[in-house]
């Protein structure tokens, strides 16, 4: 039983692994820029780029791209994020800069992975700092150019 146990958790600790590229092989990744295109090549999206967009709502389907790692949403019109960004267990960089956001969903926590979070430029009150910081102790966080490292 114990070795069945600690099979189960070598093979979770490996596909953990597999999902997450290297910082040298996600530079290496085709950075995405229309949503079209990367909605139907959902398995193959690392990194997607919809700044200067004027986007005012991200989609729920955001969902669909399981292995983004790198997403930039700066300089558009967003005021909140979908909870469905939550289920982005491989997300490592999110840059929402310059956007309109007043809050951020609920389970922001969840994003275990993130290491980067760029918030600068957003009207978010101090209470929603205060809970992003707690949610996110391991990711540096950037607020209104004050870098926070927890």
């Amino acid at each position: 039983m114990m070795k069945n146990i600690l099979i189960v958790l070598m093979l979770f600790v490996f596909v953990k692994l597999q999902a997450q590229l290297s910082d040298k092989e996600l530079s290496n990744q085709k950075t995405f820029t229309i949503w079209l295109q990367a909605k139907a090549n959902a398995k193959k999206v690392y990194k997607l780029d919809l700044s200067n967009g004027a986007l005012y709502e991200l989609t729920k389907e955001i969902k669909k791209l399981k292995h983004l790692q790198k997403f930039y949403l700066e300089n558009n019109d967003l005021e909140t994020l979908p909870e469905e960004l939550c289920e982005l267990k491989n997300l490592q960089y999110l840059y929402v800069q310059k956007n309109k956001l007043k809050s951020l969903p609920l389970n922001i926590g969840n994003l275990t992975s993130l290491r980067d979070l760029d918030l600068s430029n957003n009207p978010l009150p101090q209470s929603e700092i205060d809970r992003v910081k707690k949610a996110l102790p391991n990711c540096k966080i950037t607020f209104n150019q004050t870098e926070i490292d927890e």
